[in-house]
């Protein structure tokens, strides 16, 4: 709260009166221009009939128009109120230019921030002037902003959140991202920065064994291979990178992010985790660290997912209530990435699970000479029957790996054995009226 000044009655009755006139009352008559509410000074009696934003606006600067000396941080703040009609309240005005309507906003409060008689009202201008530059987005604009108002009236509301505004764009962001890439792998990875001139980098050669051995629960498909946890990443720091290296980032202004390809040194196939950190420390709980993994690899898995067969061998038989169907569910293609070619006797390691429960086994496949292998499934054929199947395989060849983002899945849902279809001749009968209707049954 701020104890600066002392509130009038009035002061709480244009607080009250106002929230309920931009948030809660009817939208009436045709919205206002949204240009008036940001010009330095504004004049409006107020009226019944106009829509709620003039109304506000009204009463904005007849609050701000008291004349008693003691109250002059209440008429400043007042008048930032009115200003922010339209950014707060965009559905009370006609539709502006956000990016127009938010320049000729900044002049009025560069304005103000000059000409207000309190320090906590100036403050309130730089805060609010800093907020829209966070917007435009010119984030050097609003820590310099955000620095004047700390200093203007230091403890304050406004120097309390302009603290949270400044820490947040000065504060160092990482984001790392890996794609699939053939030897050497040039431009594999990429990076989101900010506040960071420099990222460092160490590379450690893995397998998808070790991968999915690290971790305190169960095998649930691929899934330590594809998203690195924590204690994968604490494991590889402990042990001594096989390549290491740095990126300097280039920024297109102070404060702002940047998409950049890393130039990294030359992988070979395999599996590698990639840390990138904000320093060369790479200290687990202090550095800021990203890591991923990276797959250098010249072959591709291809799949396609159904049950394959005749849809009369999936039909319900009431004299085989119980009986037991199998069938191809999964159909995989290695192809060399390169060439196009299939790739034969290639090994393709597969998690599975049916239906929606149960726990998830291990299948060893091995594709044909045509690259392709085929994952079949035995299931009962009864009604109501729901089958649901979940696949999410590893394809290894030559030292190179395959893999899928997300799982694959196929569904067999075996129809009614019996349905009933009845119609009648007219929708609606008076009393007494005959009623004709015809059955069909789909057996």
């Amino acid at each position: 709260a701020e104890l600066t000044y002392t509130p009038t009655l009035w002061d709480f009755a244009v607080l009250r009166w106002t929230d309920y006139l931009l948030r809660e009352s009817e939208v009436t008559g045709a919205p206002p221009p949204a240009d008036r509410f940001a010009e330095p000074a504004y004049r409006a009696d107020y009226s019944a009939s106009a829509p709620a934003a003039l109304k506000a606006a009204a009463l904005y600067e007849d609050a701000a128009g008291m004349s008693s000396a003691a109250m002059d941080f209440a008429r400043e703040y007042w008048r930032l109120q009115r200003l922010l009609i339209p950014f707060e309240h965009p559905n009370r005005v006609a539709s502006f230019d956000r990016a127009k309507l938010r320049g000729k906003a900044l002049l009025t409060l560069d304005g103000w921030a000059a000409s207000f008689k309190t320090a906590l009202g100036r403050s309130w201008s730089f805060y609010r002037a800093a907020v829209m530059q966070q917007e435009a987005p010119d984030y050097k604009a609003a820590v310099e902003l955000c620095g004047k108002a700390e200093s203007e009236a230091p403890g304050s509301k406004p120097a309390s959140l302009c603290t949270k505004i400044r820490a947040g764009i000065e504060l160092p962001a990482l984001e790392l991202s890996a794609s699939f890439a053939p030897p050497p792998g040039a431009k594999t990875l990429k990076v989101n920065a900010r506040n960071l001139p420099v990222i460092h980098f160490r590379a450690y050669r893995t397998s998808p064994g070790e991968l999915v051995s690290i971790g305190q629960y169960g095998d649930q498909g691929w899934g330590r291979l594809k998203y690195l946890q924590q204690e994968a990443v604490r494991g590889f720091l402990g042990r001594r990178a096989d390549l290491e290296w740095r990126q300097k980032i280039d920024y297109p202004a102070p404060y702002q992010y940047k998409d950049q390809e890393v130039a990294s040194p030359a992988f070979k196939k395999g599996l590698y985790v990639v840390i990138a950190s904000g320093d060369s420390g790479f200290e687990d709980g202090s550095s800021l660290l990203k890591a991923v993994t990276l797959n250098i690899t010249d072959i591709f898995l291809l799949g396609t997912s159904g049950v394959k067969g005749d849809p009369e061998d999936f039909l319900y038989d009431p004299a085989a209530p119980a009986r037991q169907a199998s069938a191809d569910v999964f159909r995989l293609y290695a192809v060399n990435a390169l060439t196009g070619k299939p790739v034969p006797d290639a090994a393709i390691d597969a998690f599975y699970h049916k239906s929606h429960s149960g726990a998830w086994q291990r299948t060893a496949l091995k594709t044909g000479a045509d690259g392709a292998a085929l994952f079949n499934q035995s299931f009962p054929v009864s009604y109501p029957s729901n089958e649901y199947f979940s696949l999410d395989p590893l394809l290894s060849h030559g030292g190179a790996y395959a893999y899928w983002n997300s799982q694959a899945s196929a569904r067999l849902q075996v129809p009614q054995p019996v349905a009933i279809f009845v119609e009648t001749d007219r929708p609606v009968y008076r009393p007494g009226q005959e009623v004709k209707f015809k059955a069909t049954a789909l057996l």
